[in-house]
């Protein structure tokens, strides 16, 4: 890794920056899931299975292959799914990297890591007589990151009880702002609690600073936060009449951001209670190239 000059620690605030002290603020661990790979095998054909072996062989990381073998006595289809699953996690090798399950003729294996992707193509099956085994991908596997300093929203909201034994809360799985989300489903703002695993690796700064798929964040509900402002936005400052979060399908770029502009956006900063409310002129510190621009506002989450 080469690092070049930056000028980080000069800087008076940064994207996503708590500023309120700790004991004024809330917070709630937050974290971006990823899509785990999911495919199907469908058994087709002959009904009961003919009798014999089912293989599957699957290519492997270091360059060797792997085949996990199955042997029907005559089952039926229906029974045959489950009894492939069960033998399949029982298998030391294909149990590892897929996880099975199965309640007829269509057995779904879902991947253990994310890192796991072999794509259908790749597993090759072979089997006796005419009845079928078919693998097909119905889940690609995939990852997603937020950079800190934007709104966020939940993919299923929190249950919160009244108990002591619903503390701590639960983290949250935050996504980034959808086009028909309303502010009720807007969680908090990506909070910033950075490290060197967060930040651009060359410090050249043309990748913003951003929680990865998997990795816990602190979502800022209450209080004073640093919140990006889009390029595409006028001046943000106290005296600006209307605040709006930009959605994928509004103007502006960054998705989450706050901005003055309407079209196809949320506004979250009017009214008697806002999402937002600024309370100062917005800042451009020098080194976040993707979006310079950053603006002090409370945010006032209320569940």
């Amino acid at each position: 890794m080469v690092q070049f000059q930056t000028t980080r620690g000069l800087d008076r605030l940064a994207p996503g920056a708590m500023l309120s002290p700790a004991q004024e603020r809330e917070t709630e661990s937050a974290y971006i899931p990823w899509n785990l790979q999911t495919l199907t095998g469908t058994f087709a054909g002959t009904d009961p299975a003919v009798v014999g072996d089912y293989t599957i062989t699957l290519p492997l990381l270091n360059g060797s292959s792997y085949t996990f073998t199955y042997t029907s006595v005559g089952d039926t289809l229906a029974n045959t799914g489950p009894l492939v699953a069960a033998a399949w996690n029982a298998d030391p090798v294909v149990g590892k990297l897929f996880f099975a399950s199965s309640a007829s003729a269509v057995v779904t294996f879902v991947a253990k890591s994310s890192n796991t992707s072999i794509a259908a193509a790749d597993w090759t099956v072979v089997v006796p007589g005419a009845t079928t085994l078919t693998i097909a991908q119905t889940v690609a596997s995939g990852s997603s990151s937020l950079r800190m300093g934007v709104l966020y929203a939940a993919t299923t909201a929190p249950a919160f009880t009244q108990a002591i034994t619903g503390t701590p809360r639960d983290a949250v799985l935050a996504r980034a702002l959808l086009d028909a989300d309303t502010v009720g489903l807007i969680r908090g703002m990506v909070g910033r609690e950075a490290n060197s695993t967060q930040m651009s690796p060359d410090f050249t700064n043309t990748t913003p600073d951003q929680y990865l798929s998997g990795q816990v964040f602190p979502g800022l509900l209450r209080n004073l936060g640093a919140f990006i402002v889009d390029p595409a936005s006028a001046a943000i400052s106290p005296t600006t009449a209307n605040i709006y979060a930009v959605l994928p399908a509004g103007t502006g770029t960054v998705v989450g951001a706050l901005t003055t502009i309407s079209t196809n956006n949320l506004e979250v900063g009017a009214g008697i209670n806002p999402l937002i409310r600024v309370i100062a002129v917005e800042e451009t510190p020098v080194f976040q190239a993707p979006s310079q621009r950053m603006v002090r506002c409370k945010i006032n989450r209320t569940n």
